[in-house]
């Protein structure tokens, strides 16, 4: 399997306290011409991140 270099930030979503609410994965695109994420590949971020 190749390998994903991808930037992201984690907010929290549906709260106003600081490790409150749900966690959300928020990526990058740095290079607009790069291809987008597969359905797949998506789905295989979320489980690794565990969200």
């Amino acid at each position: 399997m190749s390998r994903l270099n991808l930037d992201f930030v984690t907010v929290d979503v549906f709260t106003e306290d600081t490790f409150g609410g749900n966690p959300l994965a928020v990526f990058f695109a740095l290079n607009p011409q790069a291809a987008p994420l597969l359905t797949q590949q998506m789905q295989s971020v979320a489980v690794e991140m565990n969200y």
